[in-house]
């Protein structure tokens, strides 16, 4: 099995806890997609980070990175910082941009042989349905269960747990009887420095779901 950066193994995780029918385009689902993609970017050192915050890209994209290319190619393109980018993508209206990230993305999990697409036809255009390959996911699953489950909290399993609970997909994979255990896990990865790096999108996305409640509710007073 092909490794996976990332933003593609939250999107298989995703996919198995949420189930394919659920929206990934809605802001706390595709936070991972997106903040994965960028932190996958800057480790690799295709990306960097400038001193005035904003991201710029100083090498060619690795290989294994073809998912991110449209990403890559728009940090090519403009100058933001992350907030700007997550807020580009994940908090468009339109979720035209969120699309082609996961529309690239999801070919390069049909490459890699994790998960199917088809085409299948819908009201007004085609649709795009995707399934996960069952033997290459439970692999996934185990691995990302088994990293939960150790003393030692790794930043990657730190990432995916956070975006997992964002998404509110975590507790698919964990029973009522673990969720204590799980609890003290959690609060052992909110030290890690990915967990506190990251936090301050999070609650972006908190707070602009909270924003829109809010509207939709005064749109029926």
């Amino acid at each position: 099995m092909e490794k996976l950066t990332l933003s593609e193994t939250y999107m298989v995780l995703f996919y198995y806890a949420a189930g394919k029918h659920t929206d990934i385009y809605l802001p706390q689902n595709s936070a991972g997609i997106v903040l994965g993609g960028i932190y996958g970017l800057l480790q690799s050192g295709c990306v960097e980070k400038e001193k005035n915050g904003r991201l710029a890209v100083y090498q060619p994209l690795p290989s294994e990175y073809t998912g991110l290319e449209e990403m890559y190619a728009n940090i090519k393109r403009h100058s933001k910082t992350t907030t700007k980018w997550l807020d580009y993508y994940c908090c468009s209206p339109s979720q035209k941009n969120i699309k082609l990230l996961v529309d690239d993305l999801q070919e390069s999990l049909s490459q890699k042989h994790m998960l199917k697409i088809q085409m299948k036809k819908g009201i007004f255009r085609q649709k795009r349905v995707v399934s996960l390959y069952e033997k290459e996911t439970e692999e996934i699953v185990k691995e990302f269960r088994e990293a939960v489950e150790r003393n030692y909290p790794d930043e990657n399993t730190a990432f995916l747990v956070q975006m997992l609970l964002l998404s509110g997909s975590l507790k698919k994979y964990f029973g009522v009887q673990e969720r204590g255990r799980i609890k003290k896990v959690i609060e052992q990865y909110r030290y890690t420095e990915i967990w506190k790096d990251m936090e301050p999108y999070v609650n972006r996305i908190k707070n602009f779901n909270f924003q829109n409640t809010l509207n939709s509710g005064a749109m029926y007073r």
